[in-house]
């Protein structure tokens, strides 16, 4: 899950908080489609546009937010007079389709979903919000803190295997990884797969350990609180919610 979530639960008093032992994704995986191929694309291009943004609190909308706060553009959530008007009342599963059917100018979206919609012809990657926005710890595997310290031994294994196969994507030729993901995208084609792997790859949206260190965490932390989700006074410790100890 985003590691966020384990913020949010141990903001809230719980006590058996969950804990974040090992990183799957260091990049936001969302790209940004417009409806017309644009190859030198600025951020300033947005102004006076409609991007189908997400939920409000989830991380793909604090991402755009971000990147838009650090580019100086002023943006709205649902709000029109703005320079950006950022729309949070699609839902996540409904996003790429009420963009298809014509809605809004931009949209962000995760793969395959966006290569399907390119193969379309209804919209075009213009940019990858996670290379936008640099590292953070995007996707992590956590557990409850009780469950940590009675099982060592299995999260070392788990861990283990989640190296073995971050070391196989990237060190492999992409030929040799689209048959593995065949099973859980039947729908797609080779060559969807095929430009789907060849994206996240070109954006490092994998990292090469499970490891991640405090100050990606801290940036993550940042870019909640400036989306509000977060009070800008919480004080949130690394070594409490993240540890590297399975990691042999």
């Amino acid at each position: 899950m985003g590691p966020e979530a384990s913020v949010y639960v141990y903001t809230q008093g719980q006590k058996d908080y969950a804990v974040n032992f090992a990183q799957l994704t260091q990049k936001d995986g969302s790209f940004l489609l417009g409806r017309e191929k644009i190859e030198h694309f600025e951020y300033d291009m947005l102004k006076g546009k409609t991007i189908i943004g997400g939920r409000k609190g989830g991380m793909p909308l604090m991402i755009l937010e971000h990147i838009l706060r650090n580019k100086g553009i002023e943006f709205g959530e649902d709000d029109p007079s703005k320079e950006v008007n950022i729309r949070t009342d699609v839902s996540f599963d409904a996003m790429s389709g009420v963009f298809v059917a014509g809605q809004s100018d931009f949209v962000t979206a995760f793969e395959p979903v966006a290569t399907q919609v390119e193969t379309l012809n209804k919209g075009y990657i213009i940019t990858s919000l996670g290379q936008d926005s640099g590292n953070i710890p995007y996707t992590c595997f956590s557990t409850l803190k009780s469950y940590m310290e009675k099982n060592e031994d299995k999260l070392v294994k788990f861990t283990n295997a989640i190296t073995k196969g971050l070391n196989y994507v990237l060190t492999s030729e992409i030929k040799d990884i689209v048959p593995y993901l065949k099973t859980d995208f039947a729908s797609s084609s080779d060559e969807e797969l095929t430009k789907v792997l060849t994206n996240y790859l070109n954006i490092e949206a994998w990292p090469s350990t499970p490891s991640f260190n405090k100050e990606n965490f801290d940036k993550l932390i940042e870019i909640v609180k400036e989306a509000g989700e977060l009070d800008q006074d919480v004080s949130i410790s690394y070594e409490t919610l993240v540890t590297n100890k399975y990691i042999k």
